[in-house]
């Protein structure tokens, strides 16, 4: 492959008006030269010509370099380029695969774009042994760079407005999961032979353990979380022991069993995203992650996916990440998620959520909060936000109220409902994005294919095949995991279930926790769910277990060899079901 010569402190940046931002990279062997062309104007600003756009070849004007061994110089030259790249510019990656020491960072940005044709990007200087991810200390790293090496992410977008990235595939030059088949087992002990596709040391951090069927369907045969990490033993060149695991679930597996170990040493999503508005990506695909995908956080708003693959780099792998694909932890505005394809993540494909956090005292109008789990995110509301306020013992919706001031963790109200008291469970009704999900194919997740805290959502055109647990949740979490918010106007129609939700309730699962489906309250959760048109395939559970629902509309699906009742329902009001799904359901307290 052509090779470029570097040249970090002297590029001639040119400017040239794009018809728009999907416009093609060039080549390795292009140059870039001044052209101009004459302005046009954006709907937003009718009466302003848009600024003329920046087009910068990485290759030739930056003096990235493909191939092995550049990945610390390459790191280098985008901290610089990116953290002085003008509004408006196009950032062109040309075929080829590039190294980086430590994640490109865009911060503070307007208008650009990321573009690349064929490119993959790996992200070398991660860990997976014992010794955790920590900053790198290279004499070269300046001082104010040195903190972002620590993070394990590939791509850092931060108080950003309007960034697309587009044509990107990424990897991490480590393994992130080893996958093989149970040989032996004795005690508290299983021998693993590894699968030839990856290399390993025996000194890597072995969080969880995961098992499969012998065709790669997950099970939870032996699902186990390690306090700090597996002790593990190479004894061969394909052959490892894994020690300090649960006897009874070691018991339970047989020889010939497929087994992942998931190798986890970063917090850090491929794409971490904040404080970013109107962001688009595009025809992207990730192979393997320390953590997850892509993670939203620090009040993001407008968010489109389209194109997304993520998948094993090989058949043999029994995980593509560790974690979500995509975790929506905050975002107000717009979700689109369209054609993407979803395979064997750690965890859910796509959860949507914002956190709850308690009511700690009140002082007239002014409400002290508090976070029963990790702390409260400064941005998670602002003056003119709408918080509603939950009932801890009921969940019963107490009301409403507009924030107008905000100092740490005091928030001032125009007023406060009445009945508020201490332990109140409160929500932000802006982080409440509405989402459409079409014509995505989740296959073989451990975890759940979509969980849902949000409101007025369209999934459609999806195809869901052997997820362990529910193919949909929808469930808050006040428990544990501090999750919100309870459901609300969501439609789920045209999709086909085929082998999901054996280890759930129901193929569907509408319930008010995560980790207990069975937890009940006397209010009426969710508002307002349709699930029309749907195909279940091979189902071993009921197709719709639902508690706490008013409003729920169940029409016009079909069914194959499903085993157990297609409906499951318990305090619900409001139901609306078809005579063949009425016959073979079960309903227990339920209202008009």
């Amino acid at each position: 492959m052509k090779r470029f010569q570097s040249f970090l402190f002297s590029t001639l940046l040119c400017t040239t008006l794009l018809a728009g931002c999907q416009s093609a990279p060039a080549g390795p062997e292009t140059t870039t030269s001044p052209t101009t062309a004459a302005p046009v104007t954006t709907p937003s600003a009718t009466t302003q010509p848009e600024a003329l756009r920046t087009q910068i070849n990485v290759a030739t004007d930056w003096g990235i370099t493909p191939g092995q061994g550049y990945g610390m110089q390459n790191a280098l030259i985008l901290a610089d380029k990116l953290a002085s790249l003008p509004d408006h510019s196009d950032v062109l990656f040309p075929e080829g695969e590039y190294e980086l020491a430590f994640p490109m960072y865009l911060t503070g940005k307007r208008s650009i774009s990321l573009l690349g044709t064929n490119v993959t990007i790996v992200r070398t200087h991660v860990s997976n042994q014992v010794a955790r991810q920590g900053e790198l200390t290279d004499a070269a790293i300046p001082e104010d760079v040195r903190p972002n090496t620590a993070s394990s992410s590939a791509l850092v977008i931060k108080d950003c407005h309007s960034v697309t990235a587009e044509g990107f595939t990424f990897r991490y030059a480590v393994p992130t999961s080893l996958s093989g088949t149970v040989i032996e087992r004795q005690g508290n002990s299983l021998t693993l032979q590894i699968d030839d596709t990856t290399d390993f040391t025996g000194d890597e951090y072995a969080a969880i353990i995961n098992t499969f069927t012998e065709e790669g369907v997950p099970d939870k045969t032996l699902e186990q979380y390690a306090t700090a990490n597996f002790p593990l033993e190479k004894l061969s060149d394909n052959t490892l022991r894994v020690d300090g695991l649960d006897a009874a679930g070691v018991d339970r597996v047989k020889k010939g069993t497929r087994v992942s170990l998931r190798l986890a040493t970063g917090n850090d999503y491929v794409i971490n995203l904040s404080a970013s508005t109107d962001v688009s990506f595009q025809s992207l695909t990730m192979y393997n992650s320390l953590n997850g995908g892509i993670i939203v956080r620090g009040r993001c708003k407008d968010l489109s996916l389209t194109g997304i693959a993520v998948k094993p780099e090989n058949e043999k792998s029994l995980f593509s990440l560790n974690a979500d694909i995509l975790h929506i932890a905050s975002l107000e505005g717009s979700l689109t998620v369209d054609s993407c394809h979803f395979e064997r993540p750690g965890d859910d494909c796509i959860n949507i959520h914002h956190m709850a956090y308690e009511v700690e005292s009140i002082n007239g109008t002014t409400a002290t909060i508090r976070a029963p789990r990790y702390s409260v995110d400064k941005t998670w509301a602002k003056a003119g936000d709408a918080i509603d306020f939950y009932d801890p013992a009921t969940f019963a919706l107490l009301g409403s109220a507009k924030i107008t001031k905000v100092e740490e963790n005091q928030y001032t109200f125009d007023a406060l409902p009445t009945g508020i008291c201490e332990g109140a469970i409160i929500a932000n009704d802006a982080l409440r994005p509405q989402a459409t999900i079409q014509n995505v194919t989740v296959l073989s997740n451990r975890a759940r294919g979509f969980l849902l805290q949000t409101d007025t959502v369209l999934v459609e055109n999806c195809t869901f095949k052997d997820t362990a647990l529910a193919a949909i949740l929808l469930a808050p979490d006040v428990e544990y995991w501090y999750e919100m918010s309870p459901a609300a106007n969501i439609t789920i129609q045209n999709n086909t279930f085929e082998n999901c939700g054996k280890y759930a309730p129901g193929i569907l699962q509408i319930t008010t926790s995560h980790d207990d489906p069975n937890k009940t309250y006397p209010s009426y959760i969710h508002q307002n769910i349709s699930v029309t048109k749907n195909n279940f395939i091979r189902g071993n559970q009921c197709a719709l277990f639902g508690i706490c629902v008013d409003t729920l509309t169940f029409r016009e699906n079909t069914f194959t060899s499903n085993r157990y009742n297609q409906v499951v329902l318990n305090i619900c009001k409001n139901v609306t079901l078809d005579e063949k799904t009425l016959k073979n359901s079960t309903l227990t307290d339920i209202a008009e």
